[in-house]
């Protein structure tokens, strides 16, 4: 595992290496021969300047809903309770309820391996569902900068509070999970596939399709890489079977 806390930290990185944000929406195989990538929270210090917040891509949701609240400005509380970093919901165009991370983003500084560092503007890549050019770049995630507006203390409080409310009425976030397992399909919403093939609270191994949300699996002892993605293959053969509907992982498989 690499820690990147400054750009000299660049150079030690292999260009084999693989960028894992927090780590929160993956399941990673122990017998994975690349080596990882974290960008410290530490690598820049959260600050405004006319209007937007540039911070750490390794800067947690938490920590920047904190600092949000400190200075009475508004941004991301839609993700109130997520366990991700900002490089993070960036990189898979993070998005809930209405709202996504690419609405906020003004600019992106990443390192390419044969480029070096450079900011890219949100208007210089495209995004999608779950999805952003990112993931077609051999690049690193090191810092974002996202438009702010002002907004009062007491009103950022409630709006995080009523996000974290409904997060909590509508998935398992105080179990281990790994955030939603399928991205949802055009037809149907994902849970609903797999609760209609009556899977809901399926289990193989210590993995267990949640009996809260049916897109979230939880670990109820010691689940094995391997238990997770024979679960994952047994639900994606069944609505195959059931729908001739493939589901797409959302959660990033790193082997």
């Amino acid at each position: 595992m690499y820690i990147i806390e400054s750009e000299d930290d660049l150079q030690h990185i292999p260009k084999h290496a693989i960028p894992i944000g927090s780590g929160s929406n993956s399941i990673i195989n122990p017998n994975i021969a690349h080596p990882l990538i974290k960008v410290s929270p530490k690598f820049c210090e959260a600050q405004c300047i006319n209007n937007q917040l540039t911070c750490s891509a390794g800067a947690t949701v938490a920590t920047i809903l904190k600092w949000l609240i400190e200075y009475e400005v508004s941004a991301i509380e839609f993700a109130a309770g997520v366990p991700a970093t900002i490089g993070g919901m960036v990189y898979m165009n993070f998005e809930c309820w209405g709202h996504t991370i690419s609405s906020l983003v003004n600019s992106v500084y990443v390192f390419e391996f044969n480029k070096g560092c450079r900011w890219i503007s949100r208007s210089e890549y495209d995004v999608d569902y779950r999805w952003s050019s990112f993931h077609d770049m051999k690049c690193i995630i090191l810092a974002v900068q996202l438009n702010i507006v002002s907004c009062r203390r007491k009103v950022l409080k409630q709006r995080i509070t009523d996000h974290l409310r409904e997060r909590k009425e509508k998935q398992p976030i105080l179990k281990s999970t790994f955030g939603s397992v399928f991205k949802n399909p055009i037809e149907k919403k994902a849970w609903e596939l797999v609760e209609a093939c009556n899977l809901k609270g399926m289990t193989i191994g210590d993995v267990k399709v949640s009996t809260h949300h049916a897109n979230f699996f939880e670990n109820t002892n010691k689940a094995s890489f391997k238990d997770t993605m024979n679960l994952i293959k047994l639900i994606q053969n069944k609505v195959h079977t059931m729908y001739n509907i493939n589901l797409e992982c959302e959660v990033q498989i790193i082997q």
